[in-house]
């Protein structure tokens, strides 16, 4: 079953480790999701910049990801 494209944004605390680095290049943390698994991600330090890589993401209509 073809579950398409879908990403997550999570919002990191100042303490939280990811990918064993204590410090990330942003507050936001978007997950990028493939079928169910997960292919990449990104940091960003703003809320709507994340937003936007979702819906970018997400969108069919662009073939940037």
């Amino acid at each position: 079953m073809y579950k398409g494209k879908k990403a997550t944004i999570e919002i990191l605390k100042s303490d939280d480790s990811v990918l064993g680095s204590s410090k990330t290049n942003g507050k936001y943390l978007v997950r990028e999701y493939v079928d169910g698994v997960e292919m990449g991600g990104g940091f960003h330090k703003y809320l709507h910049d994340a937003v936007n890589h979702v819906e970018n993401y997400q969108n069919p209509f662009i073939d940037e990801f």
